[in-house]
């Protein structure tokens, strides 16, 4: 057995014989039990992650597939696990995220630099093997809380011997972050939670043994893939791609809460822990997209994206779960602030919220928002009119012939439809003779003197003034509206 597969712990024991003999003997059963162990591996998507995409690939292939051809660079600021970032390889790939633990799982499966499938393969064998009985760094902070005591001991004995491997320059930068991957997704498979970190179950019965597998990353690579573990505001403004991916957190829950653990492991510093839930110092990882800085934030982000096509997810819990769970964005804040970028369209897909299991939502959608950047901004009707089709305008201009010559609207309302039409002649009717004067007066009156007319009159009459002062100045806010 070669001594590149020898804890480093250990070699300072290896001077007798007969120990060398036994961690032979051991290392060979190892293998014997792993011996095919290029069966047993793992892909990027077997990992529990709040808010993941997983499902929502195909979707988001698709519309990329028809609207944004010619693409050859995919940036995803927000990877979380990486799982859209990784269903292009035929792209080159930019990938972000604030959390390392996230980062180091992005070296594993994109980085384009060559690592020895057969040595990570043997060390994950000899892992899976050891049994220590020593105390150290988990098992002193996190015995019998998330993992069992033994599995803490043997969590800490691999996560320290990688990282001396590393340090000696025994395994690269790739083959470094493949081994802590691994070791990452086997704690995910017998973790004592519901899939994050906030809270482990008291009294709950220990079930599985810590089992690493080999990571299978797509063999071909783009040369140009990039990692990154930055602040995405901060990335963005370096960065030119074709499209901008953005998933950025929806709601209150910070994610450094939920995997502190899995970043406390990948990182590898040992800080001290406090609290039931054995938590770390965290404050350098909370994202503004979780406060009442996210519209701010998400205003600048877009502002400062250099890309063809931006593509956001978001889901439509603005104002539907509980405190904790309703979206900090609301519909009308992207949509405005996507709309001043360049055209936008909206998917939406039915898909099931993250839930404490004390309450469900099947009207929950995730929207898939498409932006191209540069394109013309669609015109919004100034009337707030009931049954408007301006949201669904992207959708309905794609089946309109490029070309029209006479474009008629029967039933017009608040004209969202007619006044975005691209044709030479464009008539409009509506049954009711008011809509159809004020509609008449808005076309031709001069535009600076229509305004003045309506403020005019909203002093006059006391009306609201939101665009002057913001909704907070009448105590509600742009959801709910102003009677």
């Amino acid at each position: 057995m070669s001594s590149n597969f020898i804890p480093i712990q250990s070699r300072a024991v290896l001077a007798a014989g007969v120990v060398i003999v036994s961690l032979c003997f051991m290392y060979g059963n190892a293998m014997d039990q792993f011996g095919n162990y290029t069966n047993r591996e793992i892909n990027i998507q077997n990992r529990r992650y709040l808010g993941s995409k997983t499902k929502l690939v195909t979707e988001i292939r698709n519309i990329v597939k028809r609207y944004c051809k010619g693409s050859k660079v995919f940036a995803d600021v927000f990877a979380g696990t990486g799982v859209v970032a990784g269903a292009f390889p035929e792209m080159r790939i930019v990938t972000n995220d604030i959390l390392y633990s996230n980062y180091i799982c992005h070296q594993a499966w994109c980085l384009p630099i060559p690592y020895s499938r057969k040595k990570i393969t043997e060390l994950i064998a000899f892992y899976n093997a050891a049994s220590p009985n020593d105390d150290n760094y988990m098992s002193d902070n996190f015995a019998d809380t998330y993992f069992s005591a033994a599995n803490c001991k043997k969590i800490g004995y691999v996560r320290e011997d990688i990282e001396c491997r590393f340090k000696a320059g025994e395994i690269n930068v790739r083959e470094h972050a493949l081994l802590v991957t691994s070791l990452l997704y086997a704690m995910d498979k017998i973790a004592n939670t519901v899939g994050h970190y906030d809270a482990y179950r008291k009294g709950a019965q220990m079930e599985g043994e810590l089992e690493m597998r080999m990571p299978s990353p797509p063999n071909c690579l783009d040369s140009g893939n990039q990692c990154f573990n930055e602040d995405a505001n901060t990335l963005v403004r370096r960065l030119q791609c074709d499209i901008l991916f953005l998933d950025p957190p929806y709601n209150s829950r910070q994610y450094s809460d939920a995997y502190h653990l899995l970043e406390n492991v990948a990182r590898w510093d040992k800080p001290p822990v406090k609290g039931v839930a054995r938590k770390m110092d965290r404050r350098e990882l909370k994202s503004d997209y979780c406060t009442m800085r996210a519209e701010t934030a998400f205003a600048d982000l877009i502002e400062s994206a250099n890309a063809r096509y931006i593509i956001l997810t978001y889901n439509n819990m603005e104002s539907k779960g509980n405190q904790r769970s309703n979206a900090r964005l609301t519909d009308a804040v992207i949509l405005e602030t996507l709309r001043r970028k360049g055209r936008t369209s909206v998917f939406s897909i039915s898909h099931k919220a993250f839930s404490t299991g004390k309450s469900q939502r099947p009207d929950n959608e995730e929207r898939i928002f498409l932006c191209e950047c540069g394109e013309p901004n669609l015109i919004a009707s100034p009337l707030n009119y009931t049954g408007g089709k301006y949201r669904i305008l992207p959708q309905l201009l794609d089946v309109f012939p490029p070309e029209i010559e006479n474009f008629i609207d029967l039933f017009c309302g608040g004209c969202n439809v007619g006044i975005n039409m691209r044709a030479k002649t464009i008539q409009l009717c509506d049954s009711n003779p008011q809509l159809m004067d004020l509609l008449h007066t808005m076309k031709t009156m001069p535009v600076e003197a229509f305004i003045e007319g309506v403020r005019t009159n909203a002093t006059q009459f006391g009306l609201s003034d939101s665009e002057t002062y913001g909704y907070a100045h009448y105590g509600c806010e742009s959801s709910s509206g102003l009677g």
